[in-house]
């Protein structure tokens, strides 16, 4: 008998390491998530000049409409087999614009013009930029922009081999919203059935002194909206796959497919 409650023991401490609670938390200083599973239960912040660090496989799940805002930096570093994945529990009423439900508030980079994120091998679902009540073209609402990404006064995010599906923003960047920023490379991405009622369905960029979008596909994304007026409906929306503002003067997009997107005004606008 004793020989097998020793035997236990471990198998019960090495099961409850695969598993971790995170409730609202500041990161000030150097954070590792390397559990299987991570479960969000509030807002998360990466303070600078923190480095939060995403080991491969690591499945990070927001239990509510919970955001991870950064001023530091992530790395998020998954692998072909192993990637990081960033969803959230309940997916129900996800289509609906007019509750937080369904979605998570994705990673918000922010106010640093000294370092690079790295986001390689990440799964994003279910990124939801939204306010239920305000007006969903409101282009001062910061709220509806950037289903699963935002970022604004970063220097730079490096993004690769990542796939998002099903995100969701009101107003611009259904995946991606990225603007007043040193540096945004996309390279070996798949985008899918990302949507926005106004501007980018997958992803929208201005400001940005170096873009480079490749090597990546674009597929079933929309940016279309219908509203009812005296004289009937209005459809209106631009950029299925991608928008980029007029300051995006050194943009290099290549070698990308984009098909079978939805906009009244290109896929690439």
């Amino acid at each position: 008998m004793n020989r097998l409650i020793i035997f236990l023991i471990p198998i019960w401490v090495m099961l409850l390491s695969q598993y971790q609670a995170i409730g609202q938390q500041l990161i000030t200083s150097d954070t590792t998530w390397s559990s299987d599973t991570i479960k969000i239960y509030n807002d998360i912040v990466v303070q600078y000049p923190a480095t939060l660090t995403i080991h491969p496989g690591v499945y990070v799940e927001f239990q509510g409409n919970y955001s991870v805002e950064v001023t530091g930096k992530i790395k998020a570093l998954g692998s072909a087999n192993l990637p990081v994945t960033f969803t959230v529990a309940d997916t129900n009423s996800f289509a609906d614009t007019t509750t937080l439900a369904g979605g998570w508030g994705g990673i918000k980079f922010l106010q640093n013009q000294n370092d690079t994120s790295i986001l390689n091998y990440c799964n994003f679902s279910n990124g939801k930029a939204i306010q239920p009540g305000s007006s969903p073209l409101n282009t001062y609402n910061e709220d509806l922009k950037g289903g699963a990404i935002y970022a604004n006064g970063y220097a730079s995010i490096l993004i690769e081999n990542s796939v998002f599906s099903n995100n969701m923003a009101c107003f611009s960047g259904g995946a991606i919203m990225v603007i007043n920023q040193q540096s945004c490379v996309i390279r070996n991405s798949f985008f899918h059935h990302n949507r926005v009622l106004a501007e980018g369905g997958a992803v929208w960029i201005n400001n940005v002194i170096k873009i480079e979008i490749s090597n990546s596909i674009f597929t079933r994304n929309q940016a279309i909206r219908f509203s009812e007026t005296a004289w009937g409906t209005m459809v209106s929306g631009s950029g299925s796959a991608i928008w980029l503002g007029a300051q995006t003067n050194n943009s290099i997009i290549f070698n990308n497919r984009i098909a079978n997107n939805i906009s009244v005004n290109g896929a690439l606008y």
